[in-house]
């Protein structure tokens, strides 16, 4: 009898088989799909979102133009591969040259950054075009600007005269209104951050102007401020402006406009006044991400996350204030997990704005 009920379960079993045999192999499929998929893409190091990285529309390059004189002092630039939309491309790769007419100088890569160069001048007069080319695996794009070596144009001789002329006072050179930044710092919602200290580089066709350190002052809800004045900094008042600000231990950010919430974009600027009425220029919503510690080389990178590291196993009571200035990210006191989580996040995003 116990037989016969084997044998009739395994008729009942073979019959369902036969009945749902399509829907048996269909959900072995399902079940065998994923590690199937998993074994191709790690055998052959197929990314499968790499059709998400974004196809490069055009290269910016600053300084936009370059004038300068025989063996003069070497030009830093940078160059930045930008999207459709006006956002920086992250993955793209960059090859610097130059095309000119009697060897005006050279252009050299910086090892390590190929987002970055120097155009050093030769003793030559001549002109030519300093380019740079972006590539990414959605294809490649590219920038140049115009570089012009010339001999500076003498002041002309006064013609001597016998008539006496009058005494005429010089025009005086009209000088930048004062300018307060208002600034505020990523993961710091308080002021603990109060007498962090910044940089201000201000950028047009015909300037490249770095303030000296300035210390931030909290003026509440995480908002920090600083006055600058311009008597003697040779800062001329005028459109056309970009200013980059720089934290003691952050990467620079560039701004092109008042109140911008967004990076900059096509041909936006900023416009220094003159005169004696502060100007206020309101750079709340784009957070000074830190991430380039002391001592600071444009970048942040491992190097610098390693730091944390290392002295994320210290009891706050235990960090020196060297410890401190130099991986505090969020000044609170201690260098912890949060300091990391900062740090990481940068690592993620880029490099200075220049």
């Amino acid at each position: 009898m116990i037989i016969n009920n084997v044998n009739k379960h395994t008729s009942s079993l073979l019959k369902s088989w036969k009945s749902n045999k399509n829907l048996y192999i269909l959900l072995a499929l399902l079940v065998l799909l994923p590690l199937v998929l998993y074994a191709v893409f790690t055998k052959t190091n197929i990314d499968p979102f790499a059709s998400t990285q974004k196809k490069i529309d055009k290269v910016r390059i600053d300084p936009g133009q370059i004038t300068t004189s025989p063996s003069g002092p070497t030009i830093h630039m940078s160059a930045m591969a930008i999207d459709k939309n006006g956002y920086s491309v992250n993955n793209a790769s960059y090859q610097w040259g130059m095309s000119s007419t009697n060897s005006i100088g050279t252009v050299r890569q910086e090892i390590g950054n190929d987002k970055l160069a120097k155009f050093t001048p030769s003793a030559n007069v001549g002109q030519g075009d300093i380019w740079v080319r972006a590539i990414n695996n959605k294809g490649k794009e590219t920038g140049s600007i115009r570089v012009v070596v010339r001999v500076p144009t003498p002041s002309p001789t006064p013609t001597p005269t016998t008539t006496p002329t009058p005494t005429v006072s010089p025009t005086p050179t009209p000088l930048a209104s004062p300018i307060e930044f208002r600034l505020k710092l990523s993961g710091v919602t308080d002021g603990n951050a109060q007498g962090a200290m910044a940089t201000a580089r201000f950028v047009r066709s015909n300037v490249n102007l770095v303030t000296p350190p300035f210390a931030l002052n909290h003026i509440g809800n995480g908002i920090y401020s600083a006055t600058l004045g311009f008597t003697g900094l040779q800062l001329p008042p005028g459109s056309g402006y970009s200013i980059i600000i720089k934290g003691e231990k952050h990467v620079a950010r560039k701004f092109c406009a008042d109140d911008q919430t967004v990076p900059c974009l096509g041909n936006q600027s900023l416009t220094i006044p003159g005169g004696t009425v502060k100007k206020i220029f309101n750079f709340t919503g784009l957070s000074l991400d830190p991430g380039d510690l002391p001592p600071q080389d444009g970048k942040a990178d491992t190097s610098d996350f390693d730091v944390i590291k290392t002295l994320l196993s210290k009891p706050c009571a235990s960090l020196t204030v060297g410890d401190k200035k130099t991986a505090d990210l969020d000044y609170n006191g201690c260098i912890d997990i949060g300091d990391a989580f900062l740090m990481r996040k940068t690592l993620e995003t880029r490099y200075d704005e220049n």
